[in-house]
């Protein structure tokens, strides 16, 4: 670790990886490069997802736009769209995938390949936030950026939520 040369300036190296296992489908390690370097409208995060993995569920997002800038290995973008259905689009080490904010376009990175698939994905850091989660039927709101409540994210800065029945807007009033 060295000293910072400047509060906006970072180098990865100078961050610890910080791991995240989930199940049997979930693993990953990330340094969160935005956060460290003060950035307060665009994050930016370095991840390492291990062979068989993904670090995040299907979801799409409704404020925040992402793009992902793969620095080594291949994996497989599943993306929906609501006038197409469901893809799964082949990426490696070099694409630059640019995920933008609607409820109608979900996607998931998962690694596909023999090596480690690492990559930049940078996003907007837009709040609130809602997110969507196909394939469980959760609907998540995220009320403010990077919640100390991290990564059980049950208490009050994020919220989620079985999408199967809707209330009333007056009942319980």
């Amino acid at each position: 670790m060295s000293k910072q040369r400047h509060p906006h300036i970072i180098h990865s190296d100078d961050l610890d990886w910080v791991p995240m296992e989930q199940g049997e489908r979930f693993a990953s390690k990330s340094k969160r490069l935005g956060a460290a370097a003060g950035a307060a409208q665009i994050g930016c995060s370095l991840y390492a997802v291990p062979p068989g993995k993904t670090a995040f569920p299907y979801h799409a997002h409704a404020a925040n736009e992402e793009a992902i800038y793969i620095l080594a290995g291949e994996g497989r973008l599943r993306l929906g769209n609501a006038e197409t259905g469901e893809e799964s689009i082949a990426v490696r080490s070099g694409d630059y995938i640019v995920l933008p904010a609607h409820l109608n376009n979900p996607h998931q990175l998962i690694n596909n390949g023999q090596t480690d698939l690492t990559y930049l994905c940078f996003s907007t850091l837009q709040y609130p936030e809602i997110a969507t989660y196909p394939d469980s039927d959760k609907v998540g709101m995220l009320l403010t950026n990077h919640p100390s409540d991290w990564p059980a994210m049950r208490g009050r800065g994020f919220k989620l939520l079985k999408d199967t029945e809707s209330l009333g807007y007056y009942d319980g009033e």
